[in-house]
This record gives structure tokens, sequence and C-alpha cells, in this order.
């Protein structure tokens, strides 16, 4: 019996979930998840998917500020003299 990606792909989801649920076993689970890893890796290209499966991971949002308006007097910088 084969074993796809998206099985292993979904067992590390779980074990990512229950690292989150219990601290205490942290270790076991990102070993495990370790394991997984090296076990997608390994496997023969053919067995992986042409697309990468990726969480979807929220993206930092950036405000833009406005920029400073210029003076109509020719202000120029203070340190003009």
């Amino acid at each position: 019996m084969q074993i796809s990606a998206e099985q292993i792909v979904m067992k590390m989801t779980q074990e990512l979930a229950a690292a989150q649920q219990e601290p205490a076993k942290l270790r076991e689970h990102v070993a495990a998840v370790r394991a997984l890893c090296d076990l997608l890796l390994e496997a023969q290209p053919a067995a992986l998917p042409a697309s990468p499966v990726m969480p979807a991971v929220p993206q930092p949002m950036f405000r833009t500020m406005p920029l400073p308006a210029k003076e109509e007097d020719g202000g120029g910088s203070l340190l003009d003299f």
C-alpha cells in the first residue's frame, strides 16, 4: 500500500495540532513531524504532487503612511541657513 503525499501532510497537520494542545509532549510531536517531513522528502519525485501543498498563512498587513505635504514657502531642510 502506497501512502500519498496528502495523507502525510494531513498527519503532519494533526501532529502540529496535538503539539499545540499538549505542550508537555511538544518534543514528541515535533519529532513525529520531522520524521514525516523526512518521509515526504525521501519519496520518489513521481509520488509528490506537482504543486506544493501549502497551508494558508496570513500575510502581514502593512499600512501605508501618507507622505508629508510640501511646504509652499520652499521650507527646505532645518539645517539650511
